[in-house]
């Protein structure tokens, strides 16, 4: 990944999520092992990406993100049907994800591809007024289809 790719999707991420990372913090996640998908329209246009790293046989999602225009129109499940499969030619047995317990959508996406909640990290994401907690999900990638 270029220094102009990592801008790019740090760009992205901004615009989706309330702790977005810097194009130094996808290179750094790329250095450590991290596989990174982009997904472009027709056009070669930023449509999604996703950063998942894996230790031992399980694989982390890091990050995940889809243009906000381009929400509910199948991106996301793209994005995290080609994570799962990049895990699994890795034979990766396991992915796991935390998630906002707010985000409604993101966490529908992930039940519908088999994700369960396994357990809830209180206060995991930071805020000086409401720290919210990260409900952890996993999906058996051996199990699952």
């Amino acid at each position: 990944m270029s220094v102009d790719d990592a801008e790019s999707l740090a760009r992205l991420d901004y615009a989706v999520s309330k702790r977005p990372w810097t194009a130094a913090m996808f290179i750094d996640e790329l250095n450590q092992g991290a596989a990174a998908l982009v997904l472009t329209d027709a056009d070669e246009r930023l449509c999604g990406f996703g950063v998942a790293r894996p230790l031992f046989d399980e694989w982390h999602v890091m990050s995940v993100g889809v243009a906000p225009q381009l929400r509910r129109q199948g991106w996301g499940a793209r994005l995290m049907a080609e994570l799962i499969e990049i895990a699994r030619s890795q034979e990766g047995a396991a992915m796991l994800l935390e998630v906002r317990d707010a985000n409604h959508a993101a966490r529908a996406l992930y039940e519908k591809l088999g994700f369960a909640v396994i357990g809830v990290r209180k206060g995991y994401y930071p805020d000086k007024h409401n720290p919210e907690d990260a409900i952890v999900m996993r999906l058996d990638l051996e199990l699952s289809s």
